[in-house]
């Protein structure tokens, strides 16, 4: 699995590439998140098993993982790109202030 975080704002989106049969772990937050499938195909789980799938769709593609409630996703096919994007503040964390030291012209 391949994992990035980006920073928009007061947003994060922390991204997965998965591979067929690869897992981001069932797990909860004190916090509401929306997931996002770009491409693949992934099944949605929980405690008592599989809840349903999640595939990118240009009218829905966007599925909200509510606050306390355990889940997990599994990828279908390989190359599956999943998108949690959450609220910074809600989440605990301050985003990294990226600087660029520009070459002395000359």
């Amino acid at each position: 699995m391949q994992t990035s975080n980006q920073y928009f704002g007061d947003k994060m989106l922390a991204t997965y590439v998965l591979k067929q049969g690869e897992c981001i772990p069932l797990h909860d937050h004190t916090f509401n998140h929306y997931t996002l499938i770009i491409s693949g195909a992934a099944v949605q789980f929980d405690e008592s098993g599989d809840v349903g799938y999640l595939l990118p769709n240009k009218s829905c593609n966007t599925y909200l993982m509510q606050a306390g409630k355990k889940h997990g996703i599994r990828a279908e096919i390989d190359g599956t790109v999943v998108i949690n994007v959450m609220d910074v503040g809600e989440v605990g964390i301050t985003p990294p202030v990226m600087t660029v030291d520009m070459p002395a012209k000359g």
